[in-house]
């Protein structure tokens, strides 16, 4: 397969259907395989009998409507994405596809919704909160302590991808945090002009 062969209308939606009626037979048994499933198993699982399994393993002997791969997609519980693509994409797809290394992991197995722990620990140090939901208040403003709360929550109940959302829409009304200066006491030069003289004197005074 060439870029050369793209330029032909024909061929070129002549692979959207290759696509349809080949690849998607041999990704649902790859994704079978994978999970070390029979096609008894899969087909309990799809809620369908297992002859329809075995036609659709098959390239080109069933037509896939959008509830059937729904169904399959749920048996997997893996993401069914649907939607209309320029043609490099699926050329690049097509020419990279492999039905032995193809791999899509379950929910549980999925790694994208976890936080990494040096950004999660990060967080926590910014923001003064510890993973227990309490707040360390240790110079901190109160309005900084309000958003490590609902940092907190978010961490907890969320991914990631969903609490970069929800901290774009909290508002935190505060001026930017200060520490601080250590002020030393200030001399009354008025009743003494120069406070180090006085004292020099009274040393004096007293060694005499």
């Amino acid at each position: 397969m060439n870029i050369e062969d793209m330029k032909d209308k024909a061929y070129r939606h002549g692979m959207v259907s290759a696509q349809i009626d080949i690849d998607l037979p041999l990704q649902l048994r790859a994704l079978r395989k994978q999970r070390g499933w029979k096609q008894p198993e899969l087909a309990e699982r799809a809620n369908m009998k297992q002859p329809r399994i075995s036609a659709m393993e098959k390239p080109g002997a069933v037509s896939f409507t959008l509830e059937t791969l729904r169904r399959m997609a749920e048996a997997f519980d893996v993401a069914l994405i649907v939607r209309f693509a320029p043609f490099s994409e699926l050329w690049r797809w097509s020419n990279n596809f492999d039905p032995d290394s193809f791999n899509v992991p379950g929910f549980s197995q999925d790694g994208g919704f976890a936080l990494p722990e040096e950004q999660l620990a990060a967080v926590s140090r910014q923001m003064k909160v510890n993973l227990a939901g309490d707040v360390k208040r240790e110079n901190v403003p109160d309005s900084m302590n309000v958003l490590a709360r609902q940092v907190t929550r978010i961490v907890a109940a969320d991914s990631l991808s969903s609490m970069i959302q929800k901290l774009g829409r909290i508002k935190v009304d505060a001026e930017p945090y200060v520490k601080p200066q250590r002020i030393p006491p200030q001399h009354d030069y008025s009743a003494n002009p120069n406070p180090s003289l006085e004292a020099s004197a009274q040393r004096q005074a007293k060694a005499i």
